[in-house]
């Protein structure tokens, strides 16, 4: 009763918010400064998926001070950015730097394992440790902004990211407070509701919040419990930090600025290759979101399966990423015709 009692609060909490950006026009994309956006929608939506996070992960999670001030602040950057108050993409990365330099070193929130043999040995250096977790943290915070193009993309991925370790958590009896987990599913079930319409988008805001809260959620667990491969956890939030890696690469290899958007992430070339027989882009969108993510859920799937196995989640990420090039590549060339 108190999990529908806060679907039913946060939905109402969200209409409102929405009401007043509408009325204030605030938060609200009119695709002039947003090319990703308008590429896969004609119509304005309002950014408010952010503040709506936010403002309920603090209502709904008790205690965890620390964990709640640093989720407000890179959602304050975020913000701000939606508000066009920072444009500068050097000025957003340095003070992301700086919100989660304070938040890893006061939580002593250190990736100390990742299987990888020289890797581990670097790791073993307290201070090279905390600057990897921190470098993790950008890489997934930022790639989750890169894939947020499509309808229900990032929020329906996290979604099966926390379902997954939840089921683990559940099916393995593990003595783990699952309070932050159940609570951050509701509020993005909340948030999936909305923006599967079309109307309400996550934002920068809203994806740097969520990215840092679920990368927290994972990585916390992981320090907890070590009983299977870290290589699950690299599985479970692979997608957005591989996006980014491999946007970085791509850009660098053409000579484009890597902080300058442009439209050719995977998602928005599976888009626009449906878009081509579909000719609407509202059903483009959702069904290409929903592609995706249905191909997450396997992969997924397949590493909860094998979640002590570092060797086969090692294969799995390996035919994972050669699938993904194979998939780019003919997608990129496709459309470019």
């Amino acid at each position: 009763m108190i999990l529908f009692y806060k679907l039913l609060f946060g939905s109402i909490f969200h209409f409102i918010v929405s009401f007043f950006s509408k009325k204030s026009n605030l938060l609200i994309d009119d695709k002039k400064f947003s090319k990703h956006k308008k590429l896969t929608s004609n119509e304005s939506s309002f950014l408010t998926g952010g503040l709506v996070f936010a403002v309920l992960f603090c209502l709904y999670v008790q205690d965890n001070f620390l964990l709640k001030f640093f989720c407000i602040s890179i959602f304050l950057i975020g913000f701000l950015s939606d508000l066009k108050l920072i444009n500068n993409p050097y000025l957003r990365l340095f003070l992301q730097i700086l919100v989660l330099s304070g938040f890893v070193i006061i939580n002593k929130l250190n990736i100390n394992v990742t299987d990888l043999y020289y890797l581990d040995i670097l790791l073993k250096n307290e201070f090279f440790s905390y600057f990897f977790t921190i470098f993790c943290f950008l890489i997934l915070i930022n790639g989750t902004n890169f894939i947020d193009g499509l309808n229900t993309l990032v929020i329906g991925y996290y979604l099966l990211s926390l379902l997954a370790l939840l089921l683990f958590i559940i099916s393995n009896n593990i003595n783990y407070d699952n309070h932050l987990i159940i609570n951050t599913i509701i509020i993005l079930i909340i948030n999936y509701t909305f923006n599967f319409s079309g109307k309400n988008f996550l934002g920068d805001s809203g994806a740097y919040v969520v990215a840092f809260v679920v990368g927290f959620i994972v990585v916390d667990f992981y320090s907890y419990y070590k009983d299977f491969s870290v290589l699950f956890v690299v599985i479970l939030l692979w997608y957005p930090a591989f996006e980014n890696l491999f946007s970085i690469i791509r850009k660098k290899i053409f000579k484009v600025n890597p902080y300058k958007p442009d439209n050719k992430h995977l998602h928005q070339l599976i888009f626009l290759t449906l878009n081509v027989y579909i000719n609407n882009k509202k059903n483009s969108n959702i069904l290409a979101a929903t592609i995706i993510n249905m191909y997450n859920l396997l992969i997924i799937s397949t590493a909860f399966i094998f979640n002590s196995s570092s060797f086969k989640l090692f294969i799995l990420i390996v035919l994972n990423i050669i699938f993904y090039l194979i998939t780019y590549n003919y997608l990129h060339k496709k459309v470019s015709k």
